[in-house]
């Protein structure tokens, strides 16, 4: 994901990787937009509570918490990339640039919608 985030790659925003605010450090944020993403393994289902606890923190911060799936990251690159931009209101330019190829055989619309769907839960 960071080969699509970085040197401004998506619309001209810059992202920070591994960026602290307050007590913690988030995997991704942009300032400018005020956007942390943060991407989650398998070991969160066994800290909800110190995730749901950081999130409060974020968001009572004034940040914009968007969240996927290590999963969906490894599979759907291209669909977590375009629901970020749609998620913070920027055009899905990315530089001029293909984003990478996911190595899913899932069509990428199918992807998107998928990803989508998930976040609307």
């Amino acid at each position: 994901m960071w080969t699509v985030l970085r040197a401004k790659r998506m619309a001209g925003l810059k992202f920070r990787r591994q960026h602290p605010i307050g007590p913690y450090f988030v995997d991704f944020a942009c300032i400018e937009q005020g956007v942390v993403i943060e991407f989650d393994g398998g070991y969160h289902d066994l800290q909800y509570e110190k995730d749901h606890q950081r999130q409060a923190f974020l968001e009572s911060e004034g940040w914009l918490v968007i969240r996927f799936d290590n999963e969906e990251v490894l599979a759907e690159v291209e669909a977590v990339a375009i629901s970020i931009a749609r998620q913070i209101g920027v055009d899905t330019v990315f530089q001029g640039k293909p984003l990478p190829l996911s190595p899913s055989p899932k069509s990428f619309a199918a992807a998107l919608t998928e990803v989508d769907n998930r976040l609307r839960e």
